[in-house]
């Protein structure tokens, strides 16, 4: 059984809930949470999701940024690596081992 999972998308989206309860704080008071939802989906066909509290309404944006950014730097750990090119090789030497002998120092 394969348990890798390869992302295939990372979706995020700004939202305001309203509070039944006000939010008292040192700086306002808060009626509604801004929250920052996170849907992960996989090309295997799971799908996670994940919600961050941002305090504050302006913070969804920096906040889904980061998101986009983790999204970026995974995508390029999973990437292949490239194979490299083969070198050219003499074929002569390959034939004739008697032409190494000049070759060797």
């Amino acid at each position: 059984m394969n348990e890798t999972l390869t992302i295939r998308a990372i979706r995020t989206t700004a939202v305001e809930v309203p509070m039944k309860h006000v939010l008292g704080t040192s700086q306002a008071a808060v009626r509604a949470a801004p929250l920052l939802l996170i849907d992960l989906e996989t090309e295997e066909g799971v799908t996670g999701r994940a919600y961050l509290f941002c305090y504050v309404r302006g913070a969804a944006a920096a906040m889904a940024t980061m998101v986009a950014e983790v999204e970026r730097r995974v995508r390029l750990l999973s990437a292949p690596l490239p194979t490299p090119a083969p070198q050219p090789v003499d074929r002569a030497l390959l034939v004739n081992p008697d032409m190494r002998k000049g070759l060797e120092t």
